[in-house]
């Protein structure tokens, strides 16, 4: 099944055409994060590099379930007149399948903008459609993120000059 960005697809309905058609019935849950509380956080486990379990994921969110319906109701909010107009299948891109983020994280961090806040700033913020491929990736879209690493004068215990985090994009590709 194609996967969708559920809250910017829903703000673009919302905005154009003041309706709210979900692909399902929105009982499915999902945990959502604002990308400055994603970034704290990765700066954060990767200052903590030593502390942080090899062996197991940690999954990073805003530790709090959403269904989908509930996205809908927060951006329908944001557009008086909105209609919400749930769809009749149910979720087939997670099937049911939970990622619980890892209590771990919450020693050191902790998310500070809400599903409702976050929407609200996504909203604001001025949007092109304009998209172009860089380094093989499309812009205007999210890319899953692979490694987070030191830059390589901070490797083997050297600390030469600033100290800057690299993040490796799945797919992409040097150019030249």
């Amino acid at each position: 099944p194609e996967k969708t960005h559920v809250i910017t697809d829903f703000l673009a309905m919302a905005k154009k055409e003041r309706k709210i058609a979900m692909r399902t019935t929105g009982e499915e849950e999902r945990q959502f994060l604002y990308s400055e509380d994603c970034a704290e956080c990765l700066v954060s486990l990767a200052q903590r590099y030593a502390d942080v379990a090899r062996n197991s994921e940690l999954h990073i969110t805003n530790f709090e379930w959403t269904t989908i319906s509930n996205v809908a109701r927060v951006v329908a909010e944001l557009f008086p007149g909105t209609q919400i107009v749930p769809g009749t299948k149910k979720d087939a891109v997670q099937s049911g399948v939970r990622n619980e983020p890892n209590p771990f994280i919450l020693n050191f961090w902790k998310p500070k903008t809400s599903l409702r806040d976050g929407i609200k700033i996504i909203e604001s913020i001025p949007s092109t459609t304009a998209s172009r491929t860089v380094w093989g990736l499309p812009t205007q879209a999210f890319h899953k993120v692979r490694v987070v690493m030191l830059s390589p004068n901070h490797w083997d215990e050297k600390a030469v000059g600033n100290r800057h985090f690299f993040f490796m994009l799945e797919g992409c590709l040097n150019e030249g």
